[in-house]
């Protein structure tokens, strides 16, 4: 049964000249599970606000949506509300309580639902999504992996037609992100709620989705994509073939067919690999060496830290070193520490027990001015924060105010490494998370810091921004800046890392080189790890797979 229906829908901004996308006749059945796949910019958000129209963005909208037959702009608000349920991007603009079990049982009370059903509801998802423990927790407090996951029993509780997401797995850590698909999956085919959601990648939902709306920012064209018609795009499109599983690239690049389509999973796609490529030689790679002790530039030394003096410890007894010229990234799941000790690392908090030193000064010794002037830079999970200005432009400028080396020709340099010379002359608030986390880094490098924190720093980037990203930060650290990067991202982490650790419990319980990380762990490791066990003991990334088995 079609729930909904675009006839001739485009849109484009206000001011512009191009369509987002234009034209677009598609249609979702109930209880579909469709995934919008797009590059950064293309237009995902865009057309996910198209779905409610108090959402939609100003510009010029043509074309109509049916919702069960009858046009959108004809249903009341408060009706779309109760049948349409939108999660946004921006993950801290859509809360309205301070507690925890406010925030989720506030729609419910909204529409005057009884005490009895919404205790027995909110029982019922809590179980379902393991968050019990945060209930009675100011959401304030929560990393954000967990207030995705508020935000997800918010919607699931109301039982709406339609869950609509914009990148929903963006916060989240590997297992939480599997632990959330298979919820997601769960009501879809148990109660027909159809679910739409936006993603720079279907690495985690591809064994869940039916079919894809693929945006071609070139053409402004959406296509409608079945699962099964998937393999013969995505061998004429790079974008689509990158956004895909390892286990599914491999099976398109080496032309199998299968009645059952293409193959995610893991224990298939190892026997495949296993049959098949057993004797072919994987070349050992080097190690890339850390560099010695005497070039510490940072020694975080058994420190302790709560956010208040009722609350359990965050970090505990937690020491690190890093080095000069060196990358590493820490994991871990939500809530465990990682982006707290970031911003212990640049006086955001203190640790109440315990010593971090910087360049063998203790922090707290140091005033902001000098901590953060060529010294420490810091990109957050939200990076919008750092753009105070509303043209790209201007924020760019605004660090000439306090660094003398920054200059027109310095911010050309790194625009063009970054590949953002194109938005200078943009608004902000007319681009993409994607763009606007890019603007940020770019603002931070222009300071040179000798110790760069980024903060979940590829979680709004599409794939080829993702390749470019790891081409910028090792130039960087080319240049002797150290990099500490907190991230649930395991691809990026095994591709650009010298060195990773894991945080569990407020503890980093193992900090060694990356090869040794990955190939040890057994579930904080890689996909291309634990498809290509069985035939070597030194793949970790994708890249290297795909030279073991694709011609």
């Amino acid at each position: 049964m079609e729930l909904i229906k675009t006839e001739n829908l485009s849109f484009k901004y206000k001011n512009t000249n191009n369509f987002l996308f234009q034209n677009v006749n598609l249609s979702i059945n109930k209880g579909d599970f469709v995934a919008v796949l797009g590059r950064s910019s293309s237009g995902k958000t865009t057309f996910l606000k198209q779905f409610k129209s108090f959402l939609v963005p100003e510009g010029d909208r043509s074309g109509n949506i049916l919702l069960n037959g009858q046009k959108l702009n004809s249903i009341p608000d408060q009706i779309q509300n109760r049948k349409i349920y939108y999660m946004s991007q921006e993950f801290n603009a859509q809360y309205i309580m301070k507690k925890t079990i406010d925030e989720i049982t506030f729609g419910m009370e909204y529409m005057d639902i009884k005490y009895t059903d919404i205790k027995i509801r909110l029982a019922e998802i809590c179980n379902i999504l393991n968050i019990g423990n945060v209930l009675n927790k100011d959401i304030s407090s929560l990393s954000g992996g967990q207030k995705q996951l508020i935000r997800l029993a918010s919607a699931i509780i109301l039982k709406p037609d339609i869950i609509i997401m914009d990148e929903p797995l963006s916060q989240l850590d590997p297992l939480t992100s599997k632990t959330f698909i298979d919820v997601m999956d769960k009501i879809n085919k148990d109660f027909s709620i159809t679910i739409l959601l936006s993603s720079n990648s279907l690495k985690y939902i591809y064994k869940s989705i039916e079919k894809i709306f693929l945006i071609d920012d070139n053409t402004s064209k959406i296509h409608d994509i079945n699962k099964y018609n998937m393999p013969l795009h995505a061998k004429n499109n790079e974008y689509l073939l990158n956004s895909l599983p390892i286990q599914c690239q491999i099976y398109i690049k080496n032309s199998i067919q299968s009645p059952d389509g293409i193959s995610s999973d893991i224990k298939k796609v190892r026997k495949y690999l296993s049959e098949n490529f057993k004797n072919n030689i994987v070349p050992k790679k080097d190690q890339i060496k850390s560099a010695t002790e005497k070039n510490k530039i940072l020694n975080i030394q058994n420190i302790w830290f709560k956010y208040d003096i009722h609350s359990n410890d965050i970090l505990k007894n937690l020491s690190m070193d890093v080095y000069k010229g060196e990358i590493i990234s820490l994991v871990g799941n939500n809530g465990c520490g990682k982006s707290t000790l970031l911003q212990m690392i640049c006086k955001i908090n203190l640790p109440y027990v315990g010593k971090i030193i910087y360049n063998d000064i203790p922090l707290n010794k140091y005033k902001n001015s000098e901590l953060f002037l060529n010294n420490i830079s810091f990109l957050p999970q939200y990076s919008p924060v750092l753009l105070t200005e509303d043209k790209v432009l201007d924020n760019l400028n605004s660090v000439k105010n306090y660094s003398k080396n920054v200059d027109d020709a310095l911010i050309q340099k790194v625009c063009k490494q970054l590949k953002i010379t194109s938005l200078l002359n943009s608004n902000v608030n007319k681009l993409s998370m994607g763009e606007k986390q890019l603007i940020a880094l770019a603002k931070l490098i222009l300071t040179s810091p000798k110790l760069l924190l980024l903060d979940e720093p590829t979680i709004n980037l599409d794939y080829l921004q993702k390749e470019n990203l790891k081409n910028v930060l090792n130039d960087i650290v080319q240049n002797g800046t150290s990099i500490l990067i907190a991230s649930h991202d395991l691809d990026f982490c095994a591709e650009i890392s010298n060195r990773c650790g894991l945080i569990f419990q407020g503890e980093i319980v193992k900090l060694t080189n990356t090869k040794d990380f990955f190939l040890n762990n057994y579930f904080y490791t890689t996909p291309s790890r634990l498809i290509s066990q069985d035939i070597s003991d030194n793949i970790i990334t994708n890249q290297e797979v795909l030279n073991l088995c694709c011609k």
